[in-house]
């Protein structure tokens, strides 16, 4: 879905990290998804730290992690000035 339509954002929360479809989401998100994944935990579900840590380890480039981790939720609320 997100793929097709450009208003679907990724946010996997609590459904990513360490469950099955990890590795399709980490290709998205390395690929054509880069510009529409936004990092996300299940907190208290998924602790902080570890889930920052999973994120950190999937091998994403500089540019990718700085998208996921914080650049794509300042674009989609506006709030990174453009």
């Amino acid at each position: 879905m997100a793929f097709r339509r450009a208003n679907v954002w990724m946010l996997p929360d609590v459904y990513f990290p360490g469950l099955p479809g990890e590795a399709d989401n980490v290709k998205g998100t390395a690929t054509f998804l880069q510009d529409r994944f936004l990092f996300a935990t299940g907190y208290p579900f998924c602790p902080i730290q570890e889930t920052i840590d999973r994120y950190l380890g999937f091998g994403l480039s500089d540019d990718v992690l700085a998208k996921v981790m914080r650049g794509n939720a300042l674009r989609l609320l506006g709030l990174d000035g453009s």
